[in-house]
């Protein structure tokens, strides 16, 4: 995947919390691809990534969060 121009990371836990975490463009596609993500395009503007686990998240993408109080 290539790099991205804008990036914009949230994750919607079962609950309906949003966690947005700020990100260069440059973190969030090697996220991408150090993670094994598949990206499938949805609409013009955005794509939905999927195939991945509980674990993958929580060793790759949590610790890039801010703590939350």
């Amino acid at each position: 995947m290539s790099v991205f121009k804008d990036a914009k990371l949230t994750l919607i836990t079962d609950d309906g919390t949003e966690l947005n975490a700020d990100v260069t463009p440059e973190k969030l596609a090697a996220i991408v691809r150090s993670c094994g993500f598949t990206a499938k395009e949805v609409s013009e503007k955005r794509l939905m990534l999927f195939s991945f686990d509980d674990f993958t998240i929580r060793n790759n993408i949590l610790p890039l969060l801010p703590m939350i109080k």
